[in-house]
């Protein structure tokens, strides 16, 4: 494993179909334009998939026995859903691309071609659901770090609809602190979500009655 020393570690993923007894691992690479499969015994490149239209990938999550790549676009604040075999993406929600009208609990929209999060870190898929229209939909968590875009940053899950070009957000909590860098939004099997973040800077008037008793770096 120590033959992967001069990689991008910051997320990597075990693959499905690993060669030999060595051992393979996805990660993005340190440029943030593609993702690597490499051999973790002798740290050998056995793939590389360059995603269009992106910059900074921070995360990549591959389902679907290696097949699918969920991947977080930092720096567009976009989250994209690449077909490992071509590269090419499915969607792209977010960002100056995306191709997503996405809407609150509240009822407001941002259309498509707008950033409704930003910087965000760690876009994770979490399966499928049945929405309120009978409709199955992909739901999605993430950190939004908000970078540059409010004074809270906050955890953010939505439910995509791919064909229906929608995504509804169906949980946002503001973790009252500014957080430009890291994070993350991990749904345990009881359905809470463990959320941890690089703390900045604090601004009181954006936490709830129960927050602020002590400073934190997790919650």
């Amino acid at each position: 494993v120590h033959l992967l020393d001069n990689k991008n570690c910051h997320d990597a993923q075990w693959a499905y179909d690993a060669p030999g007894d060595d051992g393979a691992v996805w990660m993005p690479d340190f440029e943030g334009y593609n993702l690597q499969k490499y051999n973790v015994s002798s740290g050998a490149t056995l793939a590389t998939v360059p995603i269009n239209y992106t910059s900074d990938i921070n995360h990549a999550q591959l389902v679907d026995g290696d097949k699918t790549a969920v991947v977080s676009s930092r720096e567009t604040d976009s989250v994209i859903k690449v077909d490992i075999a071509t590269g090419e993406a499915q969607w792209t929600l977010g960002g100056d691309l995306g191709e997503f009208d996405i809407v609150t609990p509240q009822g407001d929209t941002t259309p498509a071609g707008e950033s409704y999060f930003s910087g965000q870190h760690n876009a994770e898929y979490y399966g499928e659901v049945v929405d309120e229209w009978g409709d199955t939909v992909e739901e999605y968590g993430m950190f939004d770090n908000a970078y540059e875009q409010r004074k809270s940053s906050r955890v953010l899950v939505l439910r995509v609809n791919a064909n229906a070009k929608v995504a509804r957000v169906v949980y946002e909590k503001d973790v009252g602190a500014y957080c430009p860098e890291y994070g993350d939004a991990d749904r345990m099997p009881t359905g809470n979500i463990l959320s941890t973040f690089w703390v900045q800077g604090y601004n009181t008037s954006e936490w709830g009655a129960r927050d602020g008793r002590e400073e934190f770096d997790m919650r």
